[in-house]
């Protein structure tokens, strides 16, 4: 991985509380994808089942629903590198999304199944930690 992505991954509110070894490891379970959108391209759409986290490396994602009438319309821009978008959905079980995320440019976005929460980060003394779950729940 690239460091300016690694340095972006450190920064997310979900990895800030790990250390970079620790980091590293829950990104190699096999729970995790990098990819690359074209501009135009959905990373998710609104049937989509929301059992993913996804953090922008880079580029720039709206979120938006259409309307019965045609138009669209923006529920969030997400332009900052390290920013989160569809873990409130993820989080609450629901079977789809109800709108979807569409890259404005290239953008490079890191995916996390759901389930990487729950998996013991190796490198702690009793690995009793998860991944990025203490951080996240503390400041809310």
């Amino acid at each position: 991985m690239e460091e300016k992505y690694l340095q972006v991954i450190r920064q997310s509110p979900l990895f800030q509380n790990l250390d970079e070894e620790q980091i590293r490891n829950v990104l190699q379970e096999g729970f995790s994808s990098i990819r690359v959108f074209g501009k135009g391209e959905r990373v998710f759409s609104e049937s989509d089942r929301p059992d993913k986290i996804r953090i922008l490396l880079s580029g720039e994602v709206i979120v938006a629903k259409d309307t019965p009438g045609g138009k669209r319309s923006v529920l969030a821009v997400i332009d900052r590198p390290g920013d989160l978008f569809g873990e409130i959905y993820a989080f609450r079980n629901l079977d789809s999304y109800g709108m979807y995320a569409e890259c404005t440019e290239i953008s490079r976005i890191l995916s996390l199944d759901i389930c990487v929460l729950q998996i013991p980060v190796r490198g702690t003394p009793d690995r009793s930690r998860t991944s990025g779950v203490r951080g996240i729940w503390k400041r809310r």
